[in-house]
């Protein structure tokens, strides 16, 4: 088996920054080896893809409340809305209300 370089999706950079390797045989068997030297380089690559998830859950929300607030303002009906987003009435409600105190 040899230990080779591999990429992290979310993190095209972890590689050669944090040198995480994974083990390959030639029958095709991969094993994660894990980020090789030192030991806090996996608490600080599990720390950069959280970091990373928080961002774009952060962007994901701010998107789905301008959709919303469009969708609103446009003349949906807050019951078709809130079924089109999966949300009962009271929670498209909040989000409307949140969106509008932050303006």
């Amino acid at each position: 088996m040899t230990a080779v370089p591999f990429p992290i999706a979310s993190l095209g950079w972890a590689p050669l920054e944090l040198a995480s390797t994974e083990w390959s045989c030639s029958c095709g068997y991969i094993m994660d080896g894990g980020p090789v030297g030192d030991p806090l380089e996996a608490v600080r690559l599990a720390s950069a893809g959280v970091e990373s998830l928080q961002w774009e859950l952060d962007a994901a929300q701010e998107r789905f409340g301008s959709v919303l607030r469009n969708a609103a303002e446009l003349g949906a009906g807050h019951d078709a809305l809130s079924r089109a987003a999966g949300l009962t009435v009271e929670e498209l409600q909040d989000i409307l209300d949140a969106d509008v105190q932050l303006l």
